[in-house]
């Protein structure tokens, strides 16, 4: 019996069939296997030129969301560059993989390779993934940094070729001290804060500040630590990272009074969250119950999130709330 290859548009399906059950597995989060399927049907996609831009989209933003995680909270750093290599090789002008691969050249004192994607980074503009005014200012930041540590490095090797040293000319600047103050603006702001009204980087003693103002009324949700934690007054109380993760969502909902239905649940594309299209209502309101427990035992009033009559979907009371996670580097 001959064994004929299969075509490509029933890998396709096979595919798909294969994410849809990841996401049944995996359905308010992203992993190793969800990120490589994306992968593997957007290649397919563009081969047979059915690839649609919302769906692009999406398959994307797994893999960034996948990579991200691998860098920031599984400290895989090997992992987080391969994808972030899959994903360029696909969309080479993407910013927001720009920037996050650059930042890992940077750690890794690849000063060519991390100006590079940081020029990329800010030269290429693309609503989907946009990087914020923050990051742009960063990755301009970056890219001077980066120059005078290939200019120092170029100096050290002429000096030891000539047996001169370099001098600055009196009144300037050395390059040593220019270094340590774009060093220390970089370093400067390392937390991003999310609020009612705002957003933008903190420093670590403004980040130590914080508690101070986060009252029985306010609410403080956490990512930086270890496990994430929410807080009200004096009291905190640890919560699950994908439980973080819907709330974060509701939080910023709140903003605007809006609610959260499961109907957008399905189609939300939020850092952690990619085409979550298989969560229930039973599923969306045992998630809701466990997180109003968590806010219940920080001292928040009983059902702080509620649910809208009629309506699948969910509510967050008025409060004011404080979100506190790392510069998204």
């Amino acid at each position: 019996m001959i064994r004929t290859n299969k075509s490509k548009e029933e890998k396709l399906e096979e595919l798909n069939a294969r994410l849809k059950e990841a996401h049944l597995e995996e359905p308010l989060g992203i992993n190793a296997t969800i990120a490589d399927l994306s992968y593997r049907i957007l290649v397919l996609k563009r081969s047979l030129r059915i690839a649609i831009p919302d769906e692009e989209n999406q398959l994307i933003g797994s893999m960034i969301e996948h990579a991200y995680m691998m860098k920031t909270e599984q400290r895989d750093r090997n992992v987080a560059k391969h994808t972030f290599e899959k994903i360029l090789r696909i969309e080479p002008r993407n910013p927001e993989a720009n920037y996050r691969y650059a930042f890992l050249y940077y750690e890794d004192g690849n000063w060519i390779r991390a100006i590079n994607h940081f020029k990329q980074a800010v030269q290429y503009d693309d609503p989907d993934f946009p990087l914020a005014k923050d990051q742009i200012i960063k990755a301009n930041l970056f890219v001077g940094y980066c120059s005078i540590m290939l200019a120092k490095e170029s100096i050290a090797i002429a000096d030891r070729l000539s047996g001169e040293v370099v001098k600055t000319p009196p009144g300037e600047i050395s390059i040593d001290e220019l270094t340590r103050r774009l060093k220390g603006e970089l370093d400067s702001n390392k937390f991003l804060l999310i609020t009612n009204n705002d957003k933008k980087l903190i420093s670590e003693e403004e980040y130590k500040e914080i508690e101070s103002i986060i009252d029985r009324n306010s609410l403080l949700l956490d990512f930086t630590t270890d496990k994430p934690f929410v807080q009200s007054g004096e009291y905190s109380n640890e919560i699950s990272i994908q439980l973080a993760r819907l709330l974060k969502m509701l939080l910023l909902r709140s903003v605007n009074d809006q609610s959260l239905s499961l109907a957008e649940i399905n189609g939300y594309q939020e850092e952690s969250i990619s085409d979550v299209m298989h969560v229930t209502w039973d599923n969306y309101r045992q998630k809701i119950s466990l997180i109003n427990q968590k806010l219940k035992r920080v001292g928040l009033p009983d059902n702080v999130i509620e649910n809208i009559p009629k309506r699948k979907s969910y509510k967050v009371s008025d409060i004011n709330y404080y979100i506190v996670q790392y510069d998204a580097k």
